[in-house]
């Protein structure tokens, strides 16, 4: 029997300490779009992973960010 200290652990839990919630509200349009979105990654991220590396993508395009975070380009 495996113990409960051995058992593979999830990639889910608290963010990093160096991060804060944003709480947005979309149009069933919108969440549609980013489901579909998910389907086509191989990875099959989060809606919360999609939007991050949109927004991402699109700071880093508009001059915002030097670069993406390590683990977020998509």
């Amino acid at each position: 029997m495996m113990s409960i200290n051995n058992t593979e652990k999830s990639k889910r839990g608290r963010p990093r300490a160096d991060t804060s919630p944003v709480t947005v509200r979309l149009e069933r349009e919108a969440i549609e779009a980013i489901d579909a979105h998910r389907r086509e990654q191989s990875d099959i991220p989060t809606r919360p992973e999609v939007v991050r590396r949109a927004l991402y993508e699109w700071l880093d395009a508009n001059g915002y960010l030097g670069s993406a975070p390590k683990g977020e380009s998509g």
